[in-house]
């Protein structure tokens, strides 16, 4: 919510990036918008131990040149009941 303005326009056009033990994930691209809403689903193979913790990156996209890096977040995973 609230993502940085990064294109001339005023907004932003931001895409999430997923993360998980070596596999990539990305949403679709949300032109024009600063408060964008992703009603995906993503699904990965879960790995115990996991090699690597989920990262959700937030890219503003760009035809142009190189994405803009929004931000990340690294969400704790709970541990499995015994």
């Amino acid at each position: 919510r609230d993502l940085a303005r990064k294109d001339r326009n005023g907004a932003s056009d931001p895409f999430v990036r997923l993360r998980y033990n070596g596999k990539a994930q990305e949403s679709a691209v949300v032109k024009k918008s600063c408060y964008p809403r992703w009603n995906e689903t993503f699904e990965f193979e879960l790995a115990e131990p996991a090699e690597e913790k989920l990262c959700v990156e937030v890219w503003d996209w760009d035809l142009v040149g190189r994405n803009d890096f929004l931000g990340k977040v690294s969400p704790q995973t709970p541990s499995p009941l015994p």
